[in-house]
């Protein structure tokens, strides 16, 4: 979690105050620790000094004297012996002469015997050392060291004065600061920040009419406010600018997309005239030659009879063929049950023409066995394939799955007729309708961006990029899904997985 800037405002002041005033006490500290020191040393010479003088010729002490002298009051603790120390089997010393304190008190053992270790030291080398606390000094009488002295000087409480009277200054010159510096950043800065902030984060959700309030201080916070105003006016504008041609661009899209499926219906409707004039002009040849020879009067009975029944199987077949048109013509009709073998029946019978006039192969396979996709008379209703949609959408999408596998064929004529199957199947509670070619594919990366409006893989002029954006179009619309592959070795397939309908 971020600190405010308020927080960490008062934070820093408090560091900085704790350096300045950790400084201050160091330095002070220093100081009088070096003129403690000075004052020690000279107490050390004048209490040397002072013992020194008492010694008696004899080598006795003037006791009196010695207890008399006020420089003891500066004194903590003292012990004066001479020479006399016996060490004991154990290792420790005991004083056999003069062993006096002038403070009246004995030290422990356990501190007593580091200082008469230390005070034979002393005597020996002639030079005075510090040791528990306290120092330890010969006493030479005329040249000759008669004994030793230790003292522990009283404390003074300058330094704990010193440092208790710093951290109240610190506490208290703390309080002030900080109370100080937020009732001046309070109006100055935190509060035009929290409403920059706040404005900010208003237009950061949208709100691109958000301002913060400003003042004519002239300041850099003052400055700052107004950029951020003059910014967010500048975002609104770009923003309100970019909406509209945004939406224009959207608008001429729409017209460019109506256009274009203008002409992608155009050319299905050239598709759709092929075929219609395949399938009629086929049996349409033979009904004129029925007729021809209807009109003559010398025409045998039986023969007169064949032609007749050629007249009415080319005149079913026409009607055949009006009835898949028909069927594939745009209605305002709701979702209903429809059989998807008899959707991809007529679309194979619209492309037929095409199929056999470039020498290609259509074949189909319908629940793993082979069948003939165009062939017609009854289909067994035990094997239909039932999808609940509009029929003549579905039409429109198998024929652009067909009519985009032959052009792929067609791109491959140099290498001779190509082959399209149409595998139809149940999957589990959906129906499966895949159209494979082996044309020349697709590369991998164009796969995802196939059933994109406008984008086509062929050259300009050949492709509208809209068949399989149509195709997908109507598979989604129906509750399915349309996957598309190209394989390594060449070719391509589209596979359409619809949800199934009851058979009932």
């Amino acid at each position: 979690m971020k600190a405010r800037l308020g927080l960490r405002v008062f934070a820093l002041l408090a560091a900085l105050n704790l350096a300045v005033f950790a400084g201050v006490g160091t330095f002070l500290t220093d100081r009088i620790e070096e003129q403690r020191s000075e004052l020690v040393a000279e107490f050390r010479e004048q209490i040397v000094a002072t013992l020194e003088g008492t010694i008696l010729p004899k080598g006795g002490l003037n006791v009196a004297r010695i207890l008399d002298w006020p420089g003891w009051s500066n004194v903590a603790e003292a012990l004066v012996v001479d020479r006399n120390l016996e060490r004991a089997p154990n290792g420790s010393l005991t004083p056999r002469g003069v062993a006096l304190h002038p403070k009246g008190q004995v030290a422990p053992i356990a501190r007593r015997e580091p200082v008469l270790e230390s005070l034979a030291v002393c005597m020996e080398s002639g030079q005075r050392q510090a040791v528990a606390g306290g120092f330890a000094v010969p006493l030479v009488v005329e040249g000759r060291t008669w004994g030793g002295l230790w003292f522990a000087p009283r404390l003074d409480r300058t330094g704990a004065d010193l440092s208790r009277l710093l951290w109240s200054g610190f506490a208290v010159s703390t309080v002030l600061l900080l109370v100080g510096t937020f009732a001046a950043l309070q109006p100055l800065v935190i509060a035009p920040v929290r409403r920059l902030a706040s404005a900010a984060s208003r237009v950061t959700a949208g709100d691109l009419a958000a301002r913060v309030e400003t003042s004519d201080s002239g300041d850099e916070m003052s400055e700052l406010l107004h950029a951020f105003n003059r910014m967010a006016e500048r975002v609104e504008t770009l923003t309100l600018d970019l909406e509209s041609e945004v939406a224009d661009a959207l608008q001429l899209a729409r017209k460019a997309e109506a256009a274009a499926l203008i002409q992608k219906r155009l050319a299905a409707m050239g598709e759709l005239a092929a075929g219609i004039a395949h399938e009629i002009n086929n049996p349409l040849g033979g009904l004129q030659n029925a007729v021809r020879s209807l009109q003559s009067a010398e025409l045998a009975p039986e023969r007169r009879a064949r032609y007749l029944r050629l007249l009415a199987d080319g005149l079913e077949r026409i009607e055949g063929t009006v009835a898949k048109v028909l069927r594939m013509a745009p209605r305002q009709t709701a979702a209903a049950p429809v059989d998807l073998r008899e959707v991809v029946r007529d679309a194979a019978a619209l492309v037929r023409h095409r199929v056999e006039a470039a020498g290609h192969e259509l074949v189909g396979t319908l629940d793993g066995a082979p069948y003939v996709p165009w062939a017609s008379g009854e289909l067994d209703p035990r094997g239909a394939l039932w999808v609940i949609g509009a029929r003549h959408e579905l039409g429109q999408a198998v024929l652009n799955l067909f009519a985009n596998a032959l052009d792929a064929l067609d791109e491959r004529s140099a290498a001779g007729p190509g082959r399209l199957e149409v595998v139809l199947a149940r999957r589990g509670q959906d129906v499966l309708l895949e159209v494979r070619d082996d044309g020349p594919g697709a590369p991998p990366e164009d796969l995802d961006r196939l059933t994109d409006l406008f984008f086509s893989t062929k050259e300009v002029g050949k492709g509208t990029g809209l068949g399989l954006a149509i195709v997908h179009n109507v598979i989604d619309t129906h509750g399915g899904q349309l996957e598309l592959s190209s394989p390594a070795g060449g070719g391509f397939v589209a596979t359409c997985i619809l949800p199934g309908a009851p058979a009932s």
